[in-house]
C-alpha cells in the first residue's frame, strides 16, 4: 500500500495524463467512433496497463484505490464535447 502522499501525486499524474494525451482527442474518437490510440499509448506511457496485475506477471500490482483513481479521475477530467 503506497503513502497517502504517493497516492496524491499518482492521482494528479493521472489527471495530467487525461487532460494533455487523452483530451485532445475525445471528441475526434467519438465522432470518427474509432478506437482510442491515443489513450491506449498514455495507459502505457504510465503503465496504467498493468496496473491490476501482479509484478511476478510483469504487472504495477495496484491496489484497489489506485485503480479507482484511475476510474474516477480519467473520465473526470475527459469531456469529447470540450476537446
Amino acid at each position: 500500500m503506497l503513502e497517502r502522499e504517493d497516492y496524491e501525486e499518482f492521482r494528479k499524474a493521472v489527471r495530467r495524463l487525461a487532460e494533455t494525451k487523452i483530451q485532445p482527442y475525445a471528441a475526434d474518437v467519438d465522432e470518427k467512433k474509432r478506437f482510442p490510440e491515443e489513450a491506449l499509448a498514455a495507459f502505457k506511457e504510465l503503465q496504467l496497463v498493468a496496473l491490476p496485475f501482479d509484478e511476478r506477471v510483469g504487472g504495477q500490482s495496484g491496489d484497489v484505490l489506485a485503480q479507482s483513481i484511475c476510474l474516477v479521475r480519467i473520465p473526470a477530467n475527459v469531456n469529447a464535447h470540450s476537446g
